[in-house]
């Protein structure tokens, strides 16, 4: 079960980003030139965990999961409650890191 679960996950994740259904241009941002965009791996955390995505130099975006997670300007995510939320650093170096994360209680 775990397996498939990983799957749709995977597969609702991938055909999200592929659609542009999420992109910081819907939130109002400013449009940022990237020169590569890295897909990082899932992040899990549960309620109360917490993980910096933001370096010294990036500007760090909660695209969605408002209320899943809350997010500091320096890019530090703390679980909030189960569910699903995507965070992209805009890096120093030019490149998009999108993570997504997943939010469970255990």
């Amino acid at each position: 079960m775990k397996m498939l679960s990983k799957a749709i996950l995977s597969t609702v994740l991938a055909f999200g980003l592929l659609s542009g259904s999420v992109g910081a241009e819907s939130l109002n941002q400013q449009s940022v030139e990237t020169q590569a965009t890295i897909i990082n791996p899932i992040t899990k955390l549960r309620v109360g965990w917490s993980k910096w995505f933001g370096m010294q130099g990036s500007r760090v975006v909660l695209v969605s999961g408002h209320g899943v997670v809350s997010l500091d300007q320096y890019g530090k995510a703390t679980a909030l409650k189960p569910g699903n939320a995507t965070v992209y650093n805009y890096a120093a170096d030019g490149n998009l890191y999108v993570n997504y994360i997943v939010v469970t209680y255990f």
